[in-house]
């Protein structure tokens, strides 16, 4: 089994060594009822070495010229061919070549790529300097490759040294990461299919290899765990790894089938960038949690021997026990209920305050580090010239006269917003005098889509494009907080057959992340805390589509982890226990094995902040937030204030959901005798106990513990 593992993944490497790049772009749709061709896809500053540019006319109209005669440019104009004051630099020393790059965006960053390394030193007159949304979308790519390598260097060591720290030995925290990274790989194998059908985006790449790690290490941390639970209980070989895979295992597809459901809320939003961040989390998290299912039982039965050999922190290492700091903090709170719980949710809110002005603006060269050449050249066009390319729309109108033209133009430099107007043939250009980002210019935008017009008129440019995506994925938001919100209310249902804890969990996991989404926007919209998280520039906007991304995973998460304190919780019910001692006791048991689990994944999320792009840096940051707080505050705090106030009202269910539990594992014969009641055990506990393994003393049968487990 070995010997085909590392075949099948020596071939997997090779296969993604030679697999071309993903999309370079996807991240706005067209302004809406037009075609692209008149928004520049690559701009070219050139600034004058000696004297103006008027005394360089000539050279500026054979640069221009020669531009557009590359097979890649499709048109190209510039101050020299227009006589465009717009295209010129306040002092008179620059000035702007813009072009429109042919076929799609891969190649136009390609091509995009190819000029600006030709025109770097090139001779002449002129210092030419490389930007625009081609350009930057190239460089962003070639950043985020080399991005993957530190985040798997830096990753990688850390969830290896966290899971030594929790097992002890060094094949069972290796096996884990095995599972993470060969789910990973495997991945990257199957998006070069996938982007054969739709275009997927190159940051596919680094969202799925962060996201399915951190999953495929958790369930597999469960599955590990259980497996040596159940030997330290003197079962057989055999039958322990029954045992796990019928519980542990279930608990990994069952969750993993969460997670996807979650994610599906992303596919109906229009954008081809947030379809296949979607579609390449989605194909992870079931590669995670089937190779945990299939995959990982062959490898736990075949290295059993060693699976407990040599702890080499063993000296340092304290009598393993129960989560004392877990129970007290669970007592507290069911101590003073309304205390806990009313407190929780304060600093929840306090925390999702900066919500309130949240701000959107279509990703630019400024998601790039200030050291990148795109990002420098634009700063420099920003601060240099009268209006810059994301302030500038133009009206095409090809059958209007120009009479006409030029009485709409007149008409549309009277409405608010609009700084000037002019006609060019075929077209209105249109100034704005807010930033294109702004709400002032999205009000601008649909007062000109509303202005009656004789002719045919298509309405382009950045400020018309981002208007458009916005609306496009505000019209989407109701559909896809139904799914995730539909899907795991469903799904939960199922596991608890009760109506209240699952409502519960929803709550919860919204306030865990409004609390994450604030911290967000505090960080990254506000500037508050910049330095701490590296370079990255601070526009007064976020992308729309990382709110949305990070919403759906980190729901998803939140869900999960809620999914496993409720198995324990319910077998310790089952086990007659009062309704309080339930929740302490699954928090206490549960409190090692979520806090690993939720640190692995934060660890391999945390190591998007890394990144030089500021869209991982957001969503590794947002993330790791999101969970530690649902790991910590929710799990030991909220949740048995919540549970004490609702008192049996917990588990009342409908008559449709009060189906009796079937039981999937065989009964066995007891195993040896445990403490049920959820006092620190004197043998070494592991962080997965509280999968469901039982305490010294249960002396239950095999099939009453399986049951509560998802999916059993």
């Amino acid at each position: 089994m070995l010997a085909l593992l590392l075949a099948v993944t020596a071939i997997a490497v090779l296969v993604v060594g030679g697999m071309p790049r993903l999309s370079l772009g996807g991240y706005t749709l067209p302004a809406s009822g037009q075609s692209a061709g008149h928004t520049p896809d690559l701009i070219v500053l050139a600034t004058v070495r000696e004297g103006t540019l008027t005394a360089h006319q000539e050279a500026g109209r054979a640069l221009t010229a020669r531009l557009a005669a590359d097979p890649g440019v499709l048109i190209a104009w510039s101050a020299w061919t227009t006589g465009d004051p717009a295209l010129r630099s306040k002092d008179g020393r620059s000035a702007q070549i813009l072009a429109v790059l042919a076929s799609d965006e891969t190649e136009a960053g390609n091509t995009a790529h190819r000029i600006a390394d030709q025109l770097a030193n090139e001779p002449g007159p002129f210092t030419l300097r490389t930007t625009g949304r081609a350009y930057a979308n190239y460089q962003a790519a070639a950043l985020g490759e080399r991005d993957l390598l530190k985040v798997e260097l830096v990753a990688a060591p850390l969830v290896v040294l966290m899971l030594l720290l929790a097992f002890g030995s060094p094949l069972a925290a290796l096996l884990p990461v095995l599972i993470g990274g060969l789910s990973a790989l495997w991945t990257l194998v199957l998006l070069w299919p996938l982007n054969q059908l739709l275009p997927v985006s190159v940051f596919a790449v680094n969202i799925s290899t962060a996201l399915g790690f951190g999953l495929a290490v958790d369930y597999a941390l469960f599955m590990v765990t259980r497996y040596r639970t159940e030997l330290r209980t003197g079962r057989a070989p055999d039958a322990a790894l029954a045992t796990a895979v019928a519980t542990a295992g279930r608990t990994a597809l069952f969750s993993g089938a969460v997670v996807i459901c979650c994610l599906s809320g992303l596919l109906v939003f229009p954008l081809p960038f947030l379809r296949s961040l979607a579609l390449a989390a989605i194909l992870v998290v079931a590669l995670a949690s089937l190779a945990t299912r299939l995959l990982l039982p062959g490898l736990l039965r075949t290295l059993t021997p060693w699976i407990d050999r040599f702890d080499p922190l063993a000296r340092w290492r304290r009598p393993k026990a129960e989560g004392r700091l877990w129970r007290r903090l669970a007592q507290a709170a069911t101590d003073r209920p309304w205390t806990a719980l009313l407190g929780s949710v304060t600093l929840l809110l306090a925390m999702a305050a900066p919500l309130a002005h949240l701000s959107f603006a279509l990703m630019d060269d400024r998601v790039l580090p200030a050291t990148a050449a795109s990002h420098q050249t634009s700063d420099i066009i920003r601060r240099d010239f009268a209006v810059p390319p994301d302030r500038r729309l133009v009206m095409l109108m090809p059958t209007a006269d120009p009479t006409t033209a030029a009485r709409w133009a007149q008409t549309a430099g009277r409405l608010p917003g609009v700084q000037n107007s002019s006609t060019v043939p075929g077209a209105v250009v249109i100034d704005l005098a807010d930033d294109g980002q702004s709400k002032a210019a999205a009000d601008t935008v649909h007062a000109l889509q509303a202005l009656p017009a004789p002719y045919p008129h298509l309405l382009d440019g950045l400020p018309a494009r981002l208007t458009g995506t916005q609306s496009a994925l505000a019209e989407k938001v109701p559909t896809s907080i139904l799914i995730v919100a539909g899907s795991a209310l469903i799904l939960l249902l199922w596991h608890t057959r009760a109506l209240l804890l699952p409502l519960k969990a929803l709550l919860l996991g919204a306030l865990s992340l409004g609390a994450g989404l604030g911290a967000v926007v505090w960080v990254f919209q506000d500037g508050h805390a910049a330095g701490l998280l590296g370079d990255f520039t601070v526009t007064g906007h976020l992308d729309p589509t990382t709110p949305l991304l990070m919403f759906t995973v980190a729901f998803a998460l939140c869900v999960d982890y809620e999914i496993f304190l409720l198995a324990d919780i319910k077998e310790q019910r089952a086990a007659g226990l009062a309704p309080d001692a339930t929740v302490i006791n699954a928090v206490a048991r549960t409190g090692r094995l979520i806090t690993t689990a939720a640190c692995v994944f934060a660890c391999s999320v945390a190591s998007l902040i890394v990144s030089d792009i500021m869209l991982f840096k957001l969503l590794g940051f947002g993330l790791t937030l999101a969970v530690l707080i649902d790991a910590t505050l929710v799990r030991a705090v909220m949740l048995p204030a919540f549970m004490r106030l609702a008192g049996r009202a917990n588990w009342w269910a409908p008559t449709l959901t009060r189906t009796p539990q079937r039981a999937t594992v065989p009964a066995q014969s007891p195993r040896p005798a445990s403490h049920a009641e959820g006092p620190a055990p004197t043998h070494e506990l592991e962080p997965g106990d509280a999968t469901g393994a039982p305490g010294d003393g249960d002396a239950r049968p095999e099939r009453d513990r399986s049951a509560l487990h998802p999916g059993a």
